[in-house]
Protein backbone atom coordinates (compact mmCIF):
# COMPACT_ATOMS: atom_id res chain seq x y z
CA UNK A 1 0.00 0.00 0.00
CA UNK A 2 1.27 3.25 -0.70
CA UNK A 3 0.18 6.18 0.76
CA UNK A 4 1.19 9.93 -0.85
CA UNK A 5 -0.44 12.16 0.67
CA UNK A 6 0.30 16.18 0.19
CA UNK A 7 0.45 17.07 3.63
CA UNK A 8 3.12 14.18 4.12
CA UNK A 9 1.44 12.65 6.58
CA UNK A 10 -0.70 9.55 7.78
CA UNK A 11 -3.14 9.70 10.20
CA UNK A 12 -3.56 7.94 13.35
CA UNK A 13 -6.78 6.70 12.59
CA UNK A 14 -5.20 5.12 8.96
CA UNK A 15 -2.25 3.58 10.66
CA UNK A 16 -4.86 1.99 13.58
CA UNK A 17 -6.80 0.01 10.79
CA UNK A 18 -3.38 -0.72 8.75
CA UNK A 19 -2.70 -2.72 12.53
CA UNK A 20 -5.92 -4.23 12.26
CA UNK A 21 -5.21 -5.68 8.69
CA UNK A 22 -2.58 -7.15 10.21
CA UNK A 23 -3.73 -8.93 12.82
CA UNK A 24 -6.53 -10.99 11.01
CA UNK A 25 -3.00 -12.80 8.77
CA UNK A 26 -0.65 -14.29 11.07
CA UNK A 27 2.82 -13.40 10.43
CA UNK A 28 1.81 -10.61 8.13
CA UNK A 29 3.75 -7.50 7.80
CA UNK A 30 2.57 -4.32 6.35
CA UNK A 31 4.86 -1.59 4.09
CA UNK A 32 3.74 1.49 3.92
CA UNK A 33 5.58 4.50 2.01
CA UNK A 34 4.13 7.40 4.35
CA UNK A 35 6.02 10.50 3.45
CA UNK A 36 7.30 10.76 -0.17
CA UNK A 37 8.09 14.11 -0.77
CA UNK A 38 10.51 16.95 -2.81
CA UNK A 39 11.02 19.65 -0.37
CA UNK A 40 13.54 23.10 -0.32
CA UNK A 41 16.34 21.92 2.39
CA UNK A 42 18.39 24.52 4.12
CA UNK A 43 20.98 23.56 1.41
CA UNK A 44 18.76 23.55 -1.99
CA UNK A 45 16.58 20.93 -3.19
CA UNK A 46 16.20 17.50 -0.79
CA UNK A 47 14.40 14.49 -0.89
CA UNK A 48 12.88 13.63 2.29
CA UNK A 49 10.86 10.14 3.04
CA UNK A 50 9.51 7.60 5.85
CA UNK A 51 8.64 4.29 4.78
CA UNK A 52 6.85 2.45 7.66
CA UNK A 53 6.93 -1.86 7.89
CA UNK A 54 4.50 -2.76 10.59
CA UNK A 55 4.06 -6.46 12.01
CA UNK A 56 2.59 -7.80 15.18
CA UNK A 57 5.71 -7.68 17.16
CA UNK A 58 7.51 -4.78 15.75
CA UNK A 59 7.46 -1.36 13.59
CA UNK A 60 10.48 -0.37 11.79
CA UNK A 61 10.71 3.26 9.92
CA UNK A 62 13.05 3.82 7.58
CA UNK A 63 13.82 7.28 7.13
CA UNK A 64 15.96 8.74 4.54
CA UNK A 65 17.01 11.98 2.74
CA UNK A 66 17.77 14.80 4.56
CA UNK A 67 16.52 15.31 8.56
CA UNK A 68 16.35 19.47 8.78
CA UNK A 69 14.31 21.94 10.00
CA UNK A 70 12.16 21.65 7.03
CA UNK A 71 11.26 17.96 6.89
CA UNK A 72 11.57 17.37 11.15
CA UNK A 73 8.21 18.77 12.04
CA UNK A 74 6.57 15.57 9.16
CA UNK A 75 8.76 13.39 10.68
CA UNK A 76 7.74 14.20 14.26
CA UNK A 77 3.88 14.04 12.92
CA UNK A 78 4.86 10.86 11.56
CA UNK A 79 6.61 8.94 14.46
CA UNK A 80 3.71 10.31 17.08
CA UNK A 81 0.78 8.76 14.98
CA UNK A 82 2.30 5.40 14.89
CA UNK A 83 0.25 4.21 18.45
CA UNK A 84 1.08 1.80 20.77
CA UNK A 85 1.06 -2.03 21.03
CA UNK A 86 4.47 -3.05 19.78
CA UNK A 87 7.80 -4.75 21.67
CA UNK A 88 10.11 -2.64 19.38
CA UNK A 89 9.58 0.72 17.34
CA UNK A 90 12.78 0.82 15.06
CA UNK A 91 13.97 3.57 13.33
CA UNK A 92 15.95 3.13 10.73
CA UNK A 93 18.16 6.18 9.62
CA UNK A 94 20.74 4.58 7.60
CA UNK A 95 19.45 6.16 4.67
CA UNK A 96 19.49 9.64 5.84
CA UNK A 97 22.32 11.88 4.16
CA UNK A 98 22.16 14.70 6.66
CA UNK A 99 20.36 15.23 10.38
CA UNK A 100 21.08 18.82 11.99
CA UNK A 101 19.28 18.98 16.08
CA UNK A 102 15.78 19.45 15.01
CA UNK A 103 15.96 16.04 13.61
CA UNK A 104 17.94 14.93 17.04
CA UNK A 105 14.85 16.61 18.79
CA UNK A 106 12.67 14.68 17.41
CA UNK A 107 14.11 11.42 18.47
CA UNK A 108 14.92 12.58 22.05
CA UNK A 109 11.26 13.24 21.87
CA UNK A 110 9.97 9.85 20.81
CA UNK A 111 12.60 8.30 22.96
CA UNK A 112 10.59 10.36 25.96
CA UNK A 113 6.89 9.20 24.82
CA UNK A 114 8.34 5.48 24.99
CA UNK A 115 9.56 5.78 28.03
CA UNK A 116 6.28 7.24 29.80
CA UNK A 117 5.21 5.00 32.50
CA UNK A 118 2.37 3.29 30.66
CA UNK A 119 4.89 2.37 27.45
CA UNK A 120 6.57 -0.58 27.20
CA UNK A 121 7.80 -0.04 23.70
CA UNK A 122 11.59 0.08 23.03
CA UNK A 123 13.09 2.41 20.49
CA UNK A 124 16.00 1.45 18.80
CA UNK A 125 17.99 3.14 15.85
CA UNK A 126 19.67 2.27 12.92
CA UNK A 127 22.84 3.79 12.03
CA UNK A 128 25.37 2.50 9.07
CA UNK A 129 26.10 6.14 7.87
CA UNK A 130 30.18 7.39 9.33
CA UNK A 131 28.63 10.94 9.53
CA UNK A 132 25.35 10.23 11.44
CA UNK A 133 27.92 7.88 13.88
CA UNK A 134 30.10 10.82 14.76
CA UNK A 135 27.17 12.73 14.98
CA UNK A 136 25.51 10.64 17.64
CA UNK A 137 29.30 9.87 19.38
CA UNK A 138 29.57 13.67 19.82
CA UNK A 139 26.24 14.73 20.75
CA UNK A 140 26.34 12.04 23.41
CA UNK A 141 23.44 10.96 22.19
CA UNK A 142 24.97 6.77 21.56
CA UNK A 143 24.91 6.70 25.51
CA UNK A 144 21.36 7.34 25.46
CA UNK A 145 20.32 5.52 22.48
CA UNK A 146 20.09 1.59 21.32
CA UNK A 147 22.10 1.77 18.49
CA UNK A 148 22.38 -1.05 15.74
CA UNK A 149 23.96 -1.38 12.57
CA UNK A 150 21.25 -3.38 10.57
CA UNK A 151 17.30 -3.55 11.16
CA UNK A 152 17.78 -7.23 11.56
CA UNK A 153 19.81 -6.79 14.65
CA UNK A 154 17.58 -4.39 15.90
CA UNK A 155 14.58 -6.39 15.79
CA UNK A 156 16.05 -9.01 16.99
CA UNK A 157 17.16 -10.96 14.09
CA UNK A 158 20.76 -11.32 13.35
Amino acid sequence: MIIDRPSGLVTLEVMSRMRELIEIVPGASLHLIAVSTKSEGLAGPASFAIEIESSARYTIVRVSGDVDLASAPRLRQSLSELGSGVAVVVIDLSGVTFMDSSGLSVLLSMREQLLAPDESTQLRLVISQSALTRLFDVTGLNDIFEIFSTCDQAVGLG
